[in-house]
């Protein structure tokens, strides 16, 4: 049963989001090997390295902008 309102998936919106997410993915791959290739590779400390190489963008995105701000005020 369709409720008639699209989903967004196969518009140009959507693509472009799956496109975003694709990359963002394939970076934070490539960036999360590059932290893990060097260690000992031990289950732990992969999974270490998969949490944090996922996490520091956005916060170091997000400290970037609040100095921005401050800067600003």
């Amino acid at each position: 049963m369709s409720s008639g309102v699209s989903s967004g998936v196969g518009s140009g919106v959507g693509m472009a989001a799956l496109a975003a997410g694709a990359v963002w993915a394939a970076l934070t791959a490539e960036f999360a090997w590059r932290r893990i290739a060097p260690g000992p590779r031990t289950p732990g400390e992969v999974l270490r390295m998969a949490v944090t190489s996922v996490l520091i963008p956005p916060v170091a995105c997000a400290h970037r902008l609040r100095g921005e701000w401050r800067v600003r005020r």
